[in-house]
């Protein structure tokens, strides 16, 4: 064991031998390289299921809009995804719009079991029972209508 005749001998062999090597440091990042993609990747798909959820809850919510509107006002209201023009629209009739949301770019709405257009009575039922099906790259949900008394749900597929 090497032993130091004052305090200044000390300090000096304790600076040359702190700090790390180049070999360490060029390790460390490459294992943070490596690492890196994988939590963009996650990321990605998180933020892709959380804009196709929220998209999901909107939509709830106009069906809610259609069938008060229908109760209220006692006429038909329509609910109408249109794939064209990437919109969805909630109208009393043809020319009075009542609520417009816009598709977002990467989800794809197709018909399953039911049309594109769900019309609802003066009590706020539906006249067809069926289901949607809105979609991105990795996620898909199902938004399925029920006869009688305005009953739906979505479940996530």
């Amino acid at each position: 064991m090497r032993q130091f005749h004052n305090d200044r001998q000390w300090r000096q062999q304790k600076e040359k031998s702190s700090g790390y090597t180049l070999i360490e440091v060029m390790l460390v990042l490459s294992v943070m390289f490596m690492v890196l993609p994988l939590v963009f990747l996650k990321s990605a798909t998180l933020h892709e299921h959380q804009g196709l959820k929220s998209f999901e809850l909107q939509i709830q919510n106009l069906v809610y809009l259609a069938q008060f509107t229908a109760i209220a006002e006692e006429r038909k209201v329509v609910l109408h995804f249109n794939k064209s023009d990437r919109v969805v629209t909630v109208q009393t009739d043809i020319f009075h719009e009542i609520y417009r949301l816009p598709i977002p770019p990467g989800v794809d709405i197709n018909e399953n079991t039911h049309s594109l257009t769900i019309q609802f009575n003066y009590k706020g039922s539906v006249d067809q029972a069926g289901s949607i099906i809105f979609q991105s790259a990795h996620y898909a949900y199902k938004l399925t209508f029920l006869i009688g008394q305005g009953r739906f749900y979505v479940e996530a597929i």
